[in-house]
């Protein structure tokens, strides 16, 4: 996939795009727990698996994967890698986060944005 697209640049996904998970780089397990379980309210999925945290909602098996096997020293900055990614919630939801807007953002410890997104 990577040749057939090397003669054109990446100007992103299609708007609509649905990921069913995603993988995360990160510094440190710890911070990552502290962010997407206190934080954003995911639940633990696994963490028993050396070097990695995965976290959930609704029982999924995961949605966010974190790791440390290739820990980046600082945060990601201009390395490839996923820039932001967008959290759609309900309105309930949305204010037990914290969010007075119906789009808003937070940033994780490693540069990760979340777009927080209420959709009723």
């Amino acid at each position: 996939m990577l040749e057939a697209a090397a003669d054109r640049p990446f100007t992103g996904l299609p708007n609509g795009t649905t990921m069913g998970h995603v993988h995360f780089k990160v510094r440190s397990l710890e911070a990552a727990k502290l962010f997407y379980q206190n934080r954003l309210g995911f639940t633990v999925t696994t963490d028993s698996y050396p070097g990695a945290l995965f976290l959930a909602a609704d029982g999924y098996h995961h949605h966010i994967g974190t790791n440390v096997w290739a820990r980046p020293s600082q945060p990601m900055g201009q390395e490839a890698g996923l820039e932001a990614w967008t959290l759609v919630v309900d309105a309930a939801t949305n204010r037990a986060l914290g969010g007075t807007t119906s789009e808003w953002s937070l940033t994780d410890e490693d540069g990760i944005t979340v777009n927080i997104k209420s959709v009723d």
